[in-house]
């Protein structure tokens, strides 16, 4: 069978002529225009000066990227795709690469993603896409700078991705992902400049990725419980006058993280935590002892669950108050030599011990403090309890939550559920699909 395109050919042998010469023409007419597709970033290829004698290699690349640039030529979309490959490539490395080498690759994505939305075409049906994965790579940069310049951008990017997100994919993975992702974004802002506009912010981009995310994906939906969970502490412990509810809402969150059943370690870390600083303020406001219990206990899950990262350090902290908390209260029972209420306050010190030797400077210093209070109660034996600080804030060295890790199988267009570090999540996927 002949293929329909072939009809297209002149019959005539005059006419193939010329439209052979035309077909010339316009290629070398073309030619500067293929070359500036094919590398968009960078100057035209040159021989290594390694290799001297083999070419070979070099004029396949040239050649191949002159089909390349031939492909850029029908396809209008392709270079700008090109670039967001090339930049989501830069932008995903692991901690195994090392941190000065992350460092210069994070840079060369954000300019490689500024480029893209460049030549982005307004038609693009790939450029909410675009705009949701270089928010991610502000985010990165703004926790490496901690300049606003970053975290600011990043939500510029949020605003331009959903103008354009399509409307057939509101209710889907990746736009739980998103709204997950953005959530963690409006935390991490708050967290730094404590406006409590990105607060509210934050919350609501976490209820839209909750009611995006299907309920049978828990890798997700834990994201968005941790971001929801996480948001919800901070929103209590923020208000001049604290409702209960916010933290009846976050330890319900929270607690559904930790029964979902997923692989990551770290992940269910963090909900533990959050989980023991939701029951410690709840502790403070209603003096129950049993959240007291359940903030030790939480704690010590997340110690375990934590090894190997950054937030183990403030969890022990953390871990440390309440046990001091809870050795103060039982020796005023008893008495401050009964041995009974020792193995809380030797507890106390041993933790302090492990957060000093694997915490930054601000841990230390808490810790200073911490010991420094416990040295004086001890020698003076008095029954003085020792500050909780009933009004904590959220750990200053604590990480930002995980951005949600793109999937690589097809999106389902149904219901998902969101993720992050943080509350109910998937915290959020969103950050790249929750990246915490």
């Amino acid at each position: 069978m002949v293929h329909p395109s072939l009809s297209l050919i002149p019959s005539s042998p005059s006419s193939r002529k010329y439209l052979g010469l035309l077909i010339v023409s316009v290629g070398l007419y073309q030619t500067p225009r293929l070359l500036r597709f094919a590398f968009p970033t960078s100057s035209y290829p040159s021989v290594s000066p390694s290799h001297p004698t083999d070419t070979s290699s070099a004029d396949m690349s040239f050649v191949g990227r002159l089909i390349n640039g031939l492909l850029n030529l029908f396809d209008k979309d392709r270079p700008c795709q090109q670039l967001h490959q090339r930049a989501n490539k830069l932008s995903n490395t692991d901690e195994s690469v090392p941190a000065e080498k992350r460092a210069l690759r994070l840079k060369k994505s954000l300019d490689l993603y500024a480029e893209a939305l460049e030549i982005c075409r307004p038609q693009n049906p790939n450029k909410y896409d675009l705009h949701a994965d270089y928010l991610l790579a502000l985010r990165a940069k703004f926790n490496e700078e901690h300049s606003r310049q970053y975290i600011d951008d990043a939500i510029t990017q949020a605003r331009a991705a959903e103008s354009c997100w399509p409307a057939s994919k509101m209710r889907s993975d990746e736009y739980g992902d998103f709204q997950t992702n953005l959530g963690n974004i409006y935390l991490d802002r708050y967290l730094a400049y404590k406006e409590e506009s990105d607060l509210k912010c934050a919350l609501q981009a976490g209820e839209s990725a909750l009611k995006s995310c299907p309920l049978s994906t828990p890798e997700k939906r834990i994201y968005v419980l941790l971001l929801l969970g996480r948001a919800a502490h901070i929103q209590f412990n923020a208000m001049s006058s604290p409702s209960p509810s916010y933290l009846t809402q976050s330890i319900g969150y929270l607690q559904e993280a930790v029964s979902l059943s997923v692989e990551g370690k770290h992940l269910r870390g963090l909900c533990y935590y959050n989980l023991a600083i939701a029951h410690n303020f709840r502790y403070e406001s209603a003096k129950d002892l049993a959240d007291l219990d359940k903030a030790i206990s939480d704690g010590d899950e997340a110690d375990v669950l934590l090894e190997g990262h950054p937030d183990r350090a403030p969890c022990l902290v953390n871990l440390a108050k309440a046990c001091i908390t809870k050795y103060n209260l039982e020796a005023r029972k008893k008495s401050y030599k009964d041995e009974s209420v020792t193995p809380h306050l030797v507890k106390a010190q041993k933790t302090l011990d492990r957060a000093s030797q694997i915490g930054n400077t601000d841990v230390k210093q808490e810790c200073a403090k911490l010991r420094k209070e416990i040295s004086s109660f001890e020698r003076k034996n008095t029954t003085k309890v020792l500050s909780g600080s009933p009004r904590r804030e959220y750990p200053s060295d604590s990480i930002p939550m995980p951005a949600i890790p793109k999937s690589e199988e097809p999106e389902s267009v149904i219901p998902d559920s969101a993720i992050g570090e943080e509350p109910p999540f998937p915290l959020h996927v969103g950050l790249g699909s929750p990246t915490t």
